[in-house]
């Protein structure tokens, strides 16, 4: 049985949807139980537990074989109090969750992150694995990702990396889009289906939910995949061209006018494709998805 936390959420969904395909019996780990009645028709057990709750976690975790940490502390919003606060309370979230899924007997721990958790924004090369986790400081990646974003992402990764008897596998994604989202595509939405539309032409590596939910299916059932960090990212993908998709699936007539920026934004995904079986999809395919075209 694997538990996901965070279930009714947009990615939780979608990791449930994935998981659920694969052939896996689910626990949802969520606050809010009512959220999710169309998961429990659907054969989802939910339990309730808050992440600041060690004890609830550690019932709801129990006879659990593997946990999927997707959900997360106010990720996205201005944090309360500094920078530094915000992210110690989030490693100290994912550290209670990692001792209760211990505990609980369920040591097998896929963590999602973000490829915000970098020092450096890979601007002239697909950036790797490897790379260093940014700390507290303000640099390029802060124009990229939201600080309190970024330094709380980085700094519960490296909390989970120390903990001992944990078999722990850590996915990157990068900026995540699919249906059900209320952040990437209701701000496209704002932005580019108007009568006309005047966009930077970046190129930034979008994925979508489900290539993540893949990636999470293809994690637990890989055990050479424990102790390892995954980019989980598709190709970079200029801001123009997807515009253009967008507004052609929507029906949408009208210029599309790029402004070039010299920016290409890029993570080295060959490990993802190589041993989590990911094929990343297309942004035609990922935007027919998210709008509910066939």
């Amino acid at each position: 049985m694997i538990a996901v936390t965070g279930a009714t959420g947009f990615i939780g969904r979608h990791l449930v949807a994935g998981l659920k395909n694969a052939g896996a019996n689910l626990v949802g780990v969520v606050r809010r139980p009512e959220r999710g009645n169309d998961l429990m028709e659907a054969g989802v057990e939910l339990r309730k537990a808050d992440l600041r709750d060690e004890d609830a976690l550690r019932r709801a975790l129990t006879g659990v074989d593997a946990v999927v940490s997707n959900a997360s502390i106010a990720v996205g919003r201005s944090p309360q109090g500094s920078v530094r606060d915000h992210a110690e309370l989030e490693a100290q979230i994912m550290v209670g969750l990692a001792r209760a899924a211990r505990d609980a007997g369920s040591p097998r721990f896929i963590h999602i992150s973000s490829v915000a958790v970098y020092r450096d924004v890979p601007l002239f090369r697909p950036g790797q694995e490897s790379a260093p986790l940014r700390g507290m400081q303000r640099n390029l990646a802060s124009l990229f990702f939201s600080r309190g974003y970024g330094e709380a992402k980085a700094t519960a990764e490296k909390a989970l990396w120390n903990q001992s008897g944990l078999s722990l596998t850590v996915l990157r994604p990068g900026p995540v889009y699919g249906s059900g989202d209320h952040k990437v595509l209701v701000d496209w939405g704002k932005w580019l289906l108007g009568r006309w539309a005047v966009v930077p032409n970046a190129h930034i590596p979008f994925v979508h939910a489900g290539d993540v939910a893949t990636a999470v299916v293809g994690a637990l059932a890989n055990s050479d995949t424990i102790g390892r960090a995954y980019n989980v990212t598709g190709p970079p993908l200029a801001i123009a061209d997807a515009a253009r998709i967008l507004r052609s699936i929507r029906g949408i007539e009208g210029p599309v006018v790029g402004i070039p920026v010299p920016v290409r934004v890029s993570w080295d995904n060959a490990a993802a494709r190589r041993d989590l079986g990911v094929s990343f999809r297309t942004i035609e395919a990922g935007l027919q998805e998210s709008f509910g075209v066939t």
